[in-house]
């Protein structure tokens, strides 16, 4: 088989990957995750925007807040556990909860993003999807 060749920015590719490591779950668990853009040329819109989106999430539900130019952040969020990336065009919101559900695949798990919150989004769904 040929050798692969390494693309000239692997090695900080692959650091970057595993500065966003990826939680360990036990089970059972519910997770609920929303990938969302702004409207527009995403690539180029104001990320402030995205911070302050995520930090008025956070002060919902009375938790601590990233540093000022996050671009990730992984911390816990009432009885949650949220994970955030900001990326080129989207950003993604995946929340965790360290229990069953009331029943399985509740579209009612989704009312950890408040509708207050979401209400104030500038922003159209790419995905979500609810483990």
């Amino acid at each position: 088989m040929a050798t692969i060749k390494d693309h000239p920015l692997r090695y900080t590719l692959n650091s970057e990957l595993h500065a966003r490591p990826f939680p360990s779950l036990t089970v059972p668990h519910v997770g609920a995750y929303l990938a969302i853009r702004q409207p527009g040329d995403a690539a180029s819109r104001d990320r402030s925007q995205d911070l302050d989106h995520l930090c008025a999430l956070l002060k919902h539900y009375g938790a601590p807040l990233p540093a000022d130019n996050a671009t990730h952040y992984y911390g816990p969020m009432g009885k949650y556990a949220l994970k955030w990336e900001q990326h080129t065009e989207f950003v993604t919101y995946t929340v965790f909860l360290d229990q069953a559900g009331t029943r399985p695949f509740d579209p009612a798990e989704f009312d950890v993003f408040p509708e207050s919150w979401r209400s104030n989004l500038n922003a159209e769904r790419i995905t979500s999807i609810l483990l």
